[in-house]
């Protein structure tokens, strides 16, 4: 029995060890007595190791194993200290991976290399960019419109624009106020409107002004008391500036931002306004959802009487304010120690910290958030961010960064990098090639033959033609603007033919003008204009322009029926041929326009008679 017993424990545990040594082929750990033939042979062979060679195996893989897990512990629980920063300091929630309800869950450890902490600012390094930052800025920022900075050089700069007002006798002032009324200046205070009425008690948070500095002579701390404006007004001013500056150059906004408010000075103006005012006033900016954002945003929050939006949450439900624009508004106008991160911010920070990864991968834009968390100031986190964008637009440029004037250039990996260039930072991303798209556009111009009543006293003079336009869908590219008619073809080019088939196409089922019939009118002229290529952020517009001239009959009552469209199914205008270049159209619409009427001229001056040669006389001239 002891020696069945024996062998019987001698064969299980070479058993165990089979099942072992398949768990760790691969290793390098073998105990003694027992050879690679042993291990590929499962075991089955005379020479059964010893007890204590299984058991010291047994204990080195342990080790091993538990060596490891605790090194998976150590760096998952730095790479997820990380996350959980981005992820309070990112306004942008991740995506959901499952997990409890109501909860938001971090993103896989795995998308996130455990390096990232190598990314972060110690304390010492993060205050001494902050120092350098503000210290740069306040010496060197650009005086722009939107821009209120009570610790720079230039504050006399901005004093200065009210000079005249600030060197008349207050009582003068005073009085002049009260004739403007409601709105009479910019920096009004919301309590004098809402709608052009008197605003309620509700509305005693905006009475609240910005505190002024400690710094710089008395005098100018006075003077720039007189004109800075509500914490509202200023979220305000931050929200229009913002707003025009996404994907526009500072020289272009700065016209129309002065424009803007001298037409809507507060948010009531604002709201008060109809989109194709907005449209009229934003042509030529681009991008025009982001107009058609503004005046429904500023709709909403005059709404809901509660003064601007502070917190981020709040901001965020305005439509067309996302992360960034929320954090701009809560840390320039109510000082909020926010971060923000715009394409400045990135190239900024990757190349501080030498990111080599992409700046659009989620785990990278998480990181750059974490990243700006660490650099705001406390006291001055608008002055901060502001100072980390000026200088992304005016030393760390794309192309040509001037490193030997930047502030914060000993703190910068790209530059000490011995194997990159500084302008490798941030990596560069594959833009997606635009797709191509073709359209017909027709100039529709009818020819005014209505006459004027015997009885009329006074001689009104008529236009000579009108030219249609109808409006673009309220949903997709340049929603709800202004345009000639116009069909999309596809991706593949059109002949003249097919031009002409598609845009009378169009103009039966969406006009009920048949051009095929007539009917009470004739086609008097249809000529090409030509072509022209308009460039979108992802489309490449090739636009056929075409010229119809319509000449209804003679009778006024019809023709007010032909321009009068009962069944149409859009939305259309008749505007005077010599004011359709006046209008605040897309700089498309004004191009096409602008075709249309060198066309013409080229016309009127190929029909115009020559002047005939007078014949000279003959002869030698003797």
């Amino acid at each position: 029995m002891s020696l069945a017993r024996s062998w019987g424990g001698r064969i299980e545990m070479a058993t165990t060890w089979s099942v072992y040594s398949r768990r760790t082929r691969s290793s390098s750990i073998k105990p003694p007595g027992f050879s690679d033939s042993t291990a590929q042979s499962g075991g089955r062979t005379d020479e059964i190791p010893s007890v204590k060679a299984i058991t010291r195996a047994r204990s080195r893989r342990s080790s091993e194993l538990k060596l490891s897990v605790e090194n998976n512990d150590s760096r998952n629980a730095t790479t997820t200290s990380i996350l959980k920063a981005a992820q309070r300091t990112n306004p942008v929630k991740a995506r959901k991976r499952g997990g409890v309800s109501g909860q938001d869950s971090v993103v896989d450890i795995e998308e996130v290399p455990a390096s990232q902490s190598s990314y972060s600012f110690c304390k010492e390094d993060a205050a001494s960019i902050r120092s350098c930052l503000l210290s740069w800025y306040d010496e060197h920022h650009r005086t722009l419109p939107w821009r209120q900075n009570l610790h720079s050089r230039h504050r006399q700069d901005v004093i200065d624009c009210r000079h005249d007002e600030l060197r008349r006798p207050k009582d003068e002032v005073e009085e002049e106020d009260k004739e403007k009324g409601p709105g009479g200046q910019a920096g009004v205070d919301p309590k004098d409107l809402k709608g052009g009425q008197a605003v309620g008690k509700k509305e005693t948070r905006n009475k609240s002004r910005r505190a002024i500095s400690d710094e710089g002579p008395k005098s100018d701390r006075q003077d720039l008391s007189k004109i800075l404006v509500t914490d509202d007004q200023r979220a305000y001013e931050v929200w229009v500036s913002e707003m025009m500056l996404q994907q526009t150059r500072v020289a272009t906004v700065i016209e129309y931002y002065n424009r803007w408010m001298k037409k809507w000075p507060t948010v009531h103006h604002l709201a008060q306004a109809t989109q194709e005012e907005v449209n009229t006033l934003w042509a030529g900016l681009g991008y025009y959802r982001r107009a058609r954002f503004l005046l429904e945003g500023a709709k909403q929050i005059v709404k809901e009487s509660n003064g601007f939006p502070r917190s981020l949450e709040e901001l965020r439900d305005v439509p067309g304010i996302g992360s960034y624009t929320a954090s701009a508004i809560s840390s320039i106008a109510f000082q909020k120690p926010v971060p923000l991160v715009d394409g400045n911010v990135t190239r900024v920070l990757s190349r501080l910290r030498a990111i080599p990864d992409s700046p659009k991968l989620r785990t990278t834009v998480k990181l750059l958030w974490a990243l700006a968390e660490e650099l705001v100031d406390a006291k001055r986190p608008g002055d901060l961010n502001q100072s980390i964008m000026e200088l992304g637009a005016t030393v760390c440029t794309p192309t040509s960064p001037s490193c030997s004037s930047c502030p914060v250039s000993k703190y910068c990996r790209a530059l000490s990098s011995s194997s990159k260039l500084v302008t490798d930072f941030p990596v560069k991303v594959a833009k997606v090639p635009r797709r191509e798209e073709h359209v017909a556009v027709c100039v529709l111009e009818v020819l005014n033959n209505v006459t004027e009543d015997d009885n009329d006293e006074a001689t009104v003079s008529k236009p000579d033609s009108y030219i249609l336009l109808v409006q673009r869908p309220n949903q997709g590219l340049l929603a709800g603007l202004w345009e000639f008619p116009s069909v999309s073809l596809g991706a593949v080019p059109a002949c003249g033919k097919e031009l002409t088939a598609a845009m009378d196409r169009y103009l039966k089922e969406s006009l009920d003008y048949d051009l095929v019939k007539k009917g009470s009118f004739s086609v008097q002229k249809r000529e090409t204009v030509g072509t022209y290529i308009h460039l979108f952020s992802h489309i490449k517009m090739h636009m056929s322009v075409e010229w119809l001239l319509l000449c209804p009959s003679e009778s006024s009552e019809w023709q007010r029926n032909f321009m009068n469209i009962r069944e149409a199914s859009v939305h259309y205008k008749w505007v005077q041929a010599d004011t359709v270049g006046k209008l605040g159209l897309t700089t498309s619409v004004k191009k096409i326009h602008s075709m249309y009427v060198n066309h013409l001229k080229l016309r009127s001056q190929a029909e115009a008679p020559k002047p005939k040669r007078r014949k000279g006389r003959s002869g030698n001239g003797q």
